[in-house]
C-alpha cells in the first residue's frame, strides 16, 4: 500500500468518480433489462422457469456487489492511487470491499452461466449437446464452489486481508488472489457458444413442422400389442406396440409418452404383489429425447410405436401388467389439478391448467406362454373391451387448437373424452412385417426368422458396422474425458 512506483498523472491518480459511474451505469441497465424481462414472464406470459429465478438471484447478489463497489468509492479508497494521502481507515475500508466482491463473484456467475445452460437444456434436444450442457455445468459449478471457498481462506484469519494494515498477525497466499483466467472463459463459454450457434437450425426445422393454429385434433393412445387378457408366446425380445392418433398434428407439441411393464406375482391366498419389469418412452424407438418434437415423417396421422423388451423370459410366472401414459405440456393459465375456462377474445376455450395438461393412462394384463401363438395381425377392429383407464376415463383427449400467436394448446370442453376409434389401428400383415424387423434388430440376428429361431442376442460379426448404442457409448466416453480435461483446466486455472 506504501509503494510509489509507477506514479500515474496528477489528473489520473484518483479515479473513484469514474468508477462509481461506471458501476451505477452497469447495474442500471442490469436492473432495466431485467425488469423487462420480470414484467413480461409475470405479468403477460404469466410464466416463470428455472433460469429465470436464477437471473433474479445473480441480479439480487449483483446489487449487492455494486453497493459494495460504490460505498468502497465514497466512503473508502478504491480507484485511488496509493500515492495519495490516504488514511488507514480508508485504505483497510477498501480492502474489505475488496474481499467481499471477490467472495460474491463466483455467485453472481455461476447463476448466470447456470441460467445459460437451463435455457439451453430447453432449446437443445441432441443427446451430444446435452451431455455437453450437463459437462458445462457440472464442472463449473465445482470450479466455481471451489473458487468461492480459496477467495475466502486466501487469508488467515480471513479478516487479515483488511486487517494486516493495522499490524494484526495473520498471512495470506499470495498466489491464490486470483480471478477467473482466459482458460476457464474460452472452455466454458465458448462450448457453450458452440451449441448456441447451432440452436437457429434446429429451432428453424422445429418452427417450420409447426403450423400457425393447431386445428381440433383428437389424441388417443390404442395397446396394439400385447393385446389385454390374451396369452402371447414368450419370446426374446417381446414387442410392445402402440397407436398414437393424431400423432401428425400433434408431433411438435411435445408430446411426452411412457410405459411400465411389471411381473405379476400370485400368492397362495391369490393376492399379487408387483415385480418392477422394465420401462419405456420416445427414445426407444429412435427420437433424441422423451418428447416429439418437428415434423412427424410421412402422411399417416397415426403413429405406431413400436418397442420391446427383454425381460419377459426372466421370469417364471405368465402374468404380466403393463401401463401406459401420453401428456402435452401447457402452460396455458393458472388453474388447479382440473381443466378450466378461460376467456380469449369474447370466446371461452378450455385451457390446460399450468403445468401438464390432462393426461391419457391405461393399464392391461396379459399373460405368456411357451406354446402360445405370436401374432400380431388382427382380422377384426382392436377391441378396447379388457382395457382400463385411470377413473374411468377414455383413451382420448380433444384438443381445441392452439392459443393465438402461441404454441399453447387449449382442450375441447364440449367434447373433452371423444369416442374412441380404434377401427381405425391397422394391425395388418405390414405391422407385422415391421415389427418382426424391429425385433430382428433389436436382437442383432440376421438371417433368422423370429420369433421361432431367437432366444437372446446375436454377436456381433466383426466386419458389422457398431450399433446405435455401441456409437452412442463411444460418444459419450469422448464427452466425458473431454469434460474430465475441461475440469482439470479450470482447477488448474483456479489454482495456478
Amino acid at each position: 500500500m506504501d509503494s510509489t512506483e509507477d506514479v500515474p498523472v496528477a489528473d489520473k491518480m484518483d479515479r473513484s468518480s469514474e468508477l462509481f459511474l461506471v458501476q451505477t451505469v452497469f447495474v442500471v441497465i442490469a436492473g432495466v433489462c431485467l425488469l423487462v424481462r420480470g414484467y413480461i414472464k409475470c405479468f403477460i406470459i404469466k410464466i416463470n422457469s428455472l433460469d429465470d429465478y436464477l437471473l433474479y438471484g445473480a441480479m439480487l447478489v449483483y446489487v449487492a456487489y455494486s453497493g459494495v463497489v460504490i460505498d468502497g468509492c465514497l466512503n473508502g479508497a478504491t480507484g485511488r492511487h496509493p500515492s495519495l494521502d490516504i488514511s488507514l481507515e480508508k485504505a483497510a475500508h477498501s480492502l474489505r470491499s475488496w474481499y467481499i466482491c471477490m467472495v460474491l463473484y463466483p455467485a453472481i456467475t455461476l447463476a448466470i452461466r447456470s441460467s445459460v445452460c437451463v435455457l439451453l437444456f430447453r432449446l437443445n434436444s441432441k443427446r451430444s449437446y446435452l451431455w455437453i450442457i450437463w459437462i458445462n455445468l457440472v464442472v463449473t459449478t465445482i470450479a466455481s464452489i471451489a473458487f468461492f471457498f480459496i477467495l475466502v481462506f486466501q487469508c488467515s484469519p480471513p479478516q487479515y486481508f483488511w486487517r494486516q494494515l493495522y499490524g494484526d498477525n495473520g498471512y495470506c497466499h499470495e498466489k491464490l488472489i486470483v480471478t477467473y483466467s482466459a482458460i476457464v472463459f474460452i472452455m466454458s463459454w465458448l462450448s457453450l457458444l458452440l451449441i448456441s450457434l447451432g440452436i437457429p437450425g434446429n429451432l428453424g426445422a422445429a418452427q417450420a413442422a409447426k403450423k400457425p393454429d393447431l386445428p381440433p385434433t383428437t389424441l388417443e393412445v390404442d395397446l396394439v400389442f400385447p393385446r389385454a387378457n390374451e396369452t402371447h408366446q414368450r419370446t426374446w425380445p417381446f414387442p410392445i406396440v402402440f397407436a398414437i392418433h393424431g400423432a401428425k398434428s400433434l408431433w411438435p407439441y411435445h408430446l411426452l409418452f411412457k410405459w411400465d411393464l411389471e411381473n405379476i406375482e400370485r400368492t397362495e391366498n391369490n393376492t399379487r404383489g408387483d415385480t418392477v419389469g422394465d420401462r419405456g418412452d420416445f427414445e426407444d424407438v429412435g427420437l433424441s429425447t422423451r418428447y416429439t418434437n418437428g415434423e412427424l415423417p410421412g402422411d399417416e396421422d397415426i403413429f405406431y410405436y413400436i418397442a420391446s423388451t427383454d425381460v419377459i423370459g426372466e421370469y417364471r410366472n405368465t402374468d404380466f401388467y403393463i401401463k401406459w401414459e401420453a401428456v402435452l405440456p401447457a402452460n396455458c393459465s393458472k388453474g388447479d389439478e382440473v381443466p378450466l375456462t378461460w376467456q380469449e377474445e369474447d370466446e371461452p376455450v378450455f385451457y390446460a391448467p399450468r403445468g401438464f395438461g390432462p393426461a391419457i393412462k391405461g393399464f392391461a394384463l396379459f399373460q405368456v406362454s411357451d406354446d402360445a401363438p405370436m401374432d400380431i395381425t388382427l382380422d377384426s377392429c382392436l377391441s378396447l373391451e379388457d382395457t382400463s383407464f385411470n377413473n374411468e376415463e377414455r383413451n382420448t383427449l380433444r384438443i381445441g387448437g392452439t392459443v393465438t400467436d402461441s404454441q399453447c394448446i387449449f382442450y375441447d370442453e364440449e367434447n373433452f373424452r371423444p369416442e374412441p376409434n380404434p377401427c381405425a389401428v391397422k394391425a395388418d400383415s405390414a405391422l407385422a412385417s415391421r415389427v418382426t424387423e424391429t425385433m430382428l434388430a433389436r436382437s442383432g440376428c440376421k438371417d433368422v426368422s423370429w420369433p421361432d429361431e431367437v432366444d437372446g442376442p446375436c454377436p456381433i460379426e466383426k466386419e458389422d458396422e457398431p450399433s446405435g448404442a455401441e456409437g452412442r457409448l463411444v460418444t459419450r466416453g469422448v464427452i466425458i474425458l473431454a469434460g474430465m480435461l475441461l475440469g482439470a483446466l479450470q482447477i488448474s486455472s483456479i489454482l495456478g
